[in-house]
């Protein structure tokens, strides 16, 4: 699932920097946050798998 947070033109290099950091991990994972195996563990034991996709 993919979402663009900011939909307007970046006017200068601010704009942009915001514009890439918040688009770059949603298109790739390996650019966003690292999740703990342990926290996984929980997330997989306590979230009902989901089905009918």
């Amino acid at each position: 699932l993919y979402a663009v947070i900011c939909c307007e033109s970046p006017s200068d290099h601010v704009d942009l920097f915001s514009w890439l950091m918040c688009s770059l991990p949603q298109l790739n994972p390996l650019f966003g946050p690292q999740i703990p195996s342990h926290i996984v563990r929980v997330l997989q034991r306590e979230w009902p798998p989901v089905t009918g996709m």
